[in-house]
């Protein structure tokens, strides 16, 4: 039987974790920034005479910006996974995969803002509340940045806890047969020592009958 390391490999699982988790925290972000000020400045964008355009490219940015943090997090977590100080320490492990995607959206966040102000030509002047709804902004998806993280990451430790399940099950019932094989083995080794014994018997019975009876032999 073989028994194939294991090795977390991005695969059909992790695709279909990011389709789902890129819209999600896209979602999340903003519903987070609506409950905790559904009158902020922020959304006067969506309610005033915004075009289309502005709309779709907002969109598209926001679910670009959280595709390349999903990539991020994946590198960065088999990465870190990969690394025998960190491998076995959750804490660490956590630790270190939060600053990292916390500085990376971060810098992510920042790029967004100088393409929204290269690519809108109306640019709002700066106010209190404008800073205010962007420091929002800011948190809020750091914090969504760093709950994808965790939740990324409880997958990941789930899915090597399953591969390791597997793996020692594959090795409990490899050990089941080597034992039935030595088993047998053993019985084989006993029988190669009965046999010329038995055969010993017979002859030496068969000699004795030949020496007394031998009508009976």
């Amino acid at each position: 039987m073989n028994i194939a390391k294991n090795k977390l490999r991005p695969g059909r699982n992790a695709i279909l974790f990011a389709c789902f988790s890129i819209p999600l925290s896209l979602w999340l972000a903003h519903f987070i920034l609506y409950a905790l000020d559904p009158k902020s400045i922020w959304w006067d964008f969506y309610k005033g005479p915004a075009y289309w355009a502005e709309i779709l490219v907002s969109i598209f940015t926001g679910i670009l910006m959280y595709a390349i943090l999903f990539g991020i997090i994946n590198f960065l977590s088999r990465w870190v996974s990969r690394k025998v100080l960190f491998k076995n320490n959750l804490l660490v492990h956590f630790v270190l995969t939060t600053v990292a995607v916390v500085s990376a959206m971060s810098l992510l966040i920042y790029l967004e803002d100088l393409f929204y102000d290269w690519f809108c030509t109306d640019n709002v002047p700066p106010s209190p509340e404008l800073e205010r709804a962007f420091r929002s902004y800011v948190i809020v998806n750091l914090v969504v940045a760093a709950f994808v993280n965790s939740f990324y990451n409880a997958y990941v430790f789930f899915e090597r806890w399953k591969a390791d399940i597997t793996e020692l099950n594959k090795l409990t019932i490899l050990s089941h047969e080597l034992k039935e094989t030595a088993l047998q083995s053993e019985l084989e080794v006993l029988k190669l020592q009965l046999d010329p014994h038995f055969l010993f018997n017979n002859f030496s019975t068969l000699t004795q009958l030949i020496q007394t009876n031998k009508a009976d032999a």
